[in-house]
């Protein structure tokens, strides 16, 4: 186990060329959302989003750190950005009257079954979800 501060890795800013990723797929993400609910007009605040992406890659490098030998993986992404989608509520609505709360609890549940939905697929498992279902 690391003991010493020069054991750890040094944590820097996220390359560019991943946040343009990221971004390309929560943009995916919003409009399968915005079908599959009939809303329009959802945004999303950057300087939250880059928030969100940041503590999700420091989680990465925990799981580096205290779970040798072991990825955060996919669910655990998927949850834990879940988790930061309903905490810091970096979506709104711009044409609509829903309150960003209910918006991104919506989104969050919604990403959620999308990762199960990939992680089931990924493991030749069934997930028994659909969208209709949740929605």
């Amino acid at each position: 186990m690391a003991c010493k501060p020069s054991d750890f890795p040094i944590f820097t800013q996220i390359e560019k060329s991943t946040v343009d990723t990221l971004l390309g797929k929560i943009k995916k993400y919003l409009l399968d959302f915005s079908e599959t609910m009939g809303i329009s007009g959802i945004s999303a605040s950057k300087p939250v989003m880059l928030q969100i992406f940041d503590r999700v890659e420091k989680r990465r490098v925990y799981f580096h750190i205290f779970y040798k030998g072991c990825d955060m993986g996919e669910l655990n992404e998927g949850a834990l950005m879940c988790f930061w989608i309903v905490k810091l509520q970096p979506f709104f609505a711009n044409n609509n009257n829903i309150p960003s709360p209910d918006l991104n609890s919506k989104i969050a549940l919604y990403l959620f079954n999308k990762t199960l939905l990939a992680v089931a697929a990924a493991t030749n498992k069934k997930s028994g979800l659909t969208d209709a279902e949740f929605f």
